[in-house]
This record gives structure tokens, sequence and C-alpha cells, in this order.
């Protein structure tokens, strides 16, 4: 009988933070983002990969899944083909890498005008390219720039929608620290 060649491994994170525009803090703009997966891997080259998240990027709090594959057709080179945040990293040393990714990204907002509450939701695809840096031992500063593409947004009050429309791409930057 022939042994089982899979290789497992996992992974998760738990992302807190303030999502404010500053005005204002209170307890609704604290929340925790989730995600987790498993990797099962058949060969050097191949990973599958499956999870889930719970996360604001479709424009609202929801619990959506991810999986797809993972190709290294090199030493330096990945190519994740995970739903729903395609990427493709190059690694030349240790410390740095270069990517390409695609990601969905979005929120909503409760609005208050003269008495009247109102939700604003926006959601929209961000491509971009950028590098990670090593700094010290588990710790990486990540920096991207790209284009905000495919933007659509809607103003609702409870179940009535008001407006319902698409804006302009945008150009953005994103910035922050890893601990890995």
């Amino acid at each position: 009988r022939r042994a089982r060649s899979w290789a497992k491994s996992s992974g998760a994170n738990a992302m807190p933070g303030a999502f404010t525009d500053g005005s204002e803090l209170g307890g609704d703009d604290f929340r925790v983002l989730l995600h987790g997966m498993g990797f099962y891997r058949k060969s050097p080259e191949w990973q599958m990969a499956g999870g889930a998240a719970y996360d604001r990027i479709f424009g609202e709090d929801r619990v959506y899944p991810m999986g797809g594959v993972v190709w290294s057709p090199g030493r330096n080179w990945q190519v994740n083909l995970i739903y729903p945040m395609p990427r493709i990293a190059y690694a030349p040393s240790r410390t740095w890498v270069f990517f390409a990714d695609a990601r969905p990204a979005g929120d909503q907002w409760n609005l208050e005008e003269e008495n009247e509450e109102f939700d604003f939701k926006l959601e929209s695809i961000r491509i971009a390219g950028g590098f990670e840096h090593e700094l010290m031992p588990h710790l990486w500063i990540h920096a991207g720039a790209g284009l905000d593409t495919g933007r659509e947004y809607e103003i609702r009050r409870q179940d009535r929608k008001l407006l319902d429309s698409s804006a302009d791409d945008a150009f953005f930057v994103r910035a922050g620290l890893l601990a890995r």
C-alpha cells in the first residue's frame, strides 16, 4: 500500500482596527477581520488551499469562502490563484518580496442628516503592485500602489435604494507592518 504524499499546513490571522474618518470614534468603529486557510501540498510546485474569512471587502460584514491553488514554478516565484485575492510574488532574496495582486475592496458607512439615517455602501476591485521587506526578524513593511477600478456605490434608507451609481477609477497607495 502506497503512503499518501500530501503535506498539510495552515494559517490564520486576526486584524483588529479602528475604521473611522477621525471626526468621532465610537464602538461601531472598531472591528476584527478574520482569515483562515489550510494548505495541502501535493508536490513541491503545487498546493491546494481552502478556508474562510470574515471581512468587509464586499461592502458589508460577511463570511465568505476562500480557496484555489498555489503554483511555485521556481525557487523565487509564487502564483496564488486563490479566490478572492490572486497574487504573483517574486522573492529575489530572503528579505525582499515584489508582488502584483488584485483584491476586492469595499465598506459600508452609516450616515445621519437631519435625524434621518442612510447607509452608504462602496465596492471595487484594487489592482496593485508593490514590495514587502523584512525590517527585523518577524517584522515586515508592506507597501503598494495601484488602480481602484469597478467602483460601484449605493445609498439606502432602510430597505429602499435611493441611489445606485458608479465612480471613476482612482489611484491608491497602501502601507503597513506585517508580523510573520
